[in-house]
């Protein structure tokens, strides 16, 4: 009998006992990372990623920032390897591939052992190309293997790395003893978030499935500890649904992108429960006049109606986007399964499987082989 391949909807469901297991072995799993950085003394970081380990490492680096005190920087690999390969000062830098088959990320590890520095892979699969001699050291973070390309346990299992990685960088340094056990509470408490957002999103689908199932283009909107949720977001509509969608900082789409707004535009904001809040409040307010496809992830009392999702007993703001971003994932799962719109268009297939190679021969020998 054929195994059943796993979905998007089941990586989804089987993330809450990831973060908890790898909660639990903190000091283990990120031994190996924490060891290369103790090697000498950094004074910043520097993280090399794509697609969705990019849209991560955005959601994690003002978590990184906050805990270590140093200057975190995440680029792309194309960037890095012709434009912005040089290092200034000493910094810390590591390129992450979750399939470890990325032919950009390859050539960001080759350009770095090119330069002469240390080149640090991340990868969920270690018998990749990252685990093939590539890399001078190979990082497992902790996730397994995952079969669907539109990825989310990985997603938020990378996010979830680096911060427990910043916490025992910076334990008994910049982070007293009580500050990491709490750090460590939140995050297992973000186990429990996440399982209720998997609930919420579901109600929250059906009451407005209307308009997400004529979802024509979109703007998700979040900034700080959230702007990798609203990345990853615009991401994961983009590559299943199919439609145009746009990530901007808050004030950033109010300058410019707010202009071509109509009754056809859907609006996504995320709220952080933060100092920010009122702002974004009377932006989603504001809007809402002008298009009823206006969403906002928010439990501000300010606001009611069908189209505001709440999170029950929420973390604090810096560790909100590893189950914030579950709205994104399921629904960009559902609104396409519903659709019926996981095929692409058959010329833009052709282009990918003949022209444009992103993932090395190893990915689908390794896939092919689960």
């Amino acid at each position: 009998m054929e195994k059943k391949k796993k979905t998007m909807q089941d990586y989804i469901e089987l993330t809450p006992d990831m973060i908890r297991k790898n909660v639990q072995k903190n000091e283990e799993l990120t031994k190996v990372l924490v060891d290369e950085f103790n090697r000498d003394h950094f004074d910043s970081i520097l993280i090399i990623a794509s697609g969705s380990s990019y849209n991560a490492s955005m959601g994690a680096r003002p978590f990184l920032k906050k805990i270590t005190k140093m200057n975190v920087d995440v680029i792309t690999p194309f960037t890095f390897e012709h434009y912005e390969s040089e290092l200034y000062g000493n910094p810390f830098v590591v390129v992450v591939s979750q399939s470890g088959c990325s032919t950009n990320s390859i050539s960001a590890l080759k350009k770095l052992k090119a330069m002469g520095h240390r080149a640090i892979g991340i990868t969920s699969n270690v018998n990749s190309d990252f685990g093939d001699g590539i890399c001078d050291v190979v990082v497992d973070y902790g996730i397994g293997i995952e079969t669907v390309g539109y990825v989310t346990l990985g997603m938020v299992g990378l996010v979830l790395y680096f911060m427990l990685f910043a916490l025992n960088v910076a334990r008994g340094k910049t982070l007293t003893e009580e500050k990491y056990t709490y750090y460590l509470e939140e995050l297992n408490k973000a186990a429990q978030c996440h399982e209720d957002v998997q609930g919420k999103v579901k109600d929250f689908y059906e009451l407005n499935k209307r308009n997400l199932l004529s979802m024509q283009n979109c703007y998700v909107v979040g900034m700080g500890p959230n702007f990798g949720t609203a990345l990853e977001g615009a991401l994961k509509f983009s590559e299943t649904i199919q439609v145009v969608s746009v990530a901007y900082e808050l004030e950033e789409f109010l300058h410019g992108p707010n202009f071509q707004l109509t009754p056809n535009y859907t609006l996504f904001f995320i709220d952080n429960e933060d100092e920010t809040s009122d702002r974004l409040l009377d932006i989603y307010e504001g809007y809402s006049t002008v298009t009823d496809r206006c969403f906002i992830i928010s439990n501000s009392e300010r606001i009611q109606g069908d189209h505001v999702l709440r999170i029950d007993d929420l973390t604090c703001e810096d560790v909100s986007m590893l189950y914030k971003v579950v709205v994104f994932e399921y629904l960009a799962y559902k609104i396409t399964t519903d659709l019926n719109k996981w095929q692409y268009h058959p010329l833009a297939k052709v282009v990918e499987d003949t022209v444009i190679k992103i993932k090395s021969s190893k990915y689908k020998e390794g896939y092919d082989k689960l």
